[in-house]
């Protein structure tokens, strides 16, 4: 979430992952991967967030 925070003008709360994340070329990456989990756990199981419980 480092470089969305910073991108929305907030304070980033934690330093930015190393490799594709640290890059220009694929920032978002990971949270792009997160995203899709938690919008197919949704669609499977209808409950919000992706805790599990």
């Amino acid at each position: 979430m480092h470089k969305f925070r910073k991108n929305a003008g907030l304070e980033p709360k934690a330093p930015v992952y190393g490799g594709w994340e640290a890059e220009r070329l694929c920032p978002g990456h990971t949270l792009g991967h997160f995203l899709s989990a938690c919008s197919m756990s949704w669609a499977s199981t209808g409950r919000e967030g992706c805790a599990p419980g």
